[in-house]
């Protein structure tokens, strides 16, 4: 047995040193190259920094943030739809553009990720009158005030900067109410907007 091993080693150290065939179509050539190293871990879209929101997972290739004032620190803003962590949408009129990720950009300079969820919704005890656009039945509608939870983290290390609760209310029935398929036309919930979020971020994103 100790024969055997000797020969294998002795055959692995002669294909190590010089170019050899193994049987057809197989050849290990002397100098190949290997694959370079893929280096820190950076997300390829902005919608891949979801773990971040969801686990606290960062991405070690994105820069670290600096704290630095007078520096716009680049963010992405999610928002948690659906039990789901999505890429959220915004106008110019809620935040300057220069705060957030433009869409389709990739996400390398990203230093900050935004994450807003809705955490409760409970009925406040107003309700409205209000009519069916296309049948024009009439309904009523109950108001739900919700609770929300804002953090904002660093994009490379996940770690949490800010953690804040609040409560969004409200007692003025709506104009219009839109709803997705699966939701209760019968229920309106008064969500927090960019007015209650843009001053808790913009200590971190534009100090």
């Amino acid at each position: 047995m100790k024969r055997v091993w000797i020969g294998i080693v002795g055959m692995a150290l002669v294909l190590s040193a010089s170019g050899c065939t193994l049987g057809e179509g197989t050849t290990v050539t002397e100098g190949m190259p290997t694959s370079p190293s893929a280096g820190p871990e950076k997300p390829q879209f902005a919608a891949d920094l979801e773990r971040t929101c969801a686990d606290g997972l960062g991405y070690a290739g994105l820069p670290a943030y600096s704290k630095a004032k007078g520096v716009i620190h680049k963010a992405v803003l999610m928002e948690k739809r659906d039990d789901t962590w999505h890429e959220a949408w915004f106008t110019e009129s809620e935040y300057p553009k220069t705060w957030f990720l433009a869409a389709g950009q990739k996400p390398d300079p990203v230093e900050l990720v935004v994450c807003v969820e809705r955490v409760k919704a409970f009925p406040n005890g107003k309700t409205c009158r209000m009519e069916h656009r296309d049948t024009k039945k009439p309904f009523t509608l109950m108001m739900f005030d919700t609770s929300y939870l804002v953090r904002v983290l660093e994009a490379r290390s996940g770690k949490t900067l800010l953690y804040h609760a609040g409560t969004a209310k409200s007692q003025e029935c709506p104009i219009l109410t839109f709803n997705r398929g699966d939701e209760d036309p019968t229920k309106h919930y008064t969500e927090a907007d960019a007015k209650d979020y843009r001053p808790l971020v913009k200590p971190f994103i534009a100090p």
